[in-house]
């Protein structure tokens, strides 16, 4: 859950953050995030 916390602190302070790095930010994927990941995998793996 460190990512939603990072979020919400930058929400609620955006002062205080300049900028974030999220990586597997969420504990389940819904479908459109399932297929925005495969587009850019296959953007990625495409060169």
């Amino acid at each position: 859950m460190g990512g939603l916390v990072a979020i919400r602190a930058a929400g609620r302070h955006p002062e205080r953050v300049t900028s974030l790095i999220l990586t597997t930010a969420f504990a389940r994927l819904d479908t459109r995030t399932e297929l925005a990941a495969a587009v850019w995998h296959q953007l990625y793996e495409s060169g």
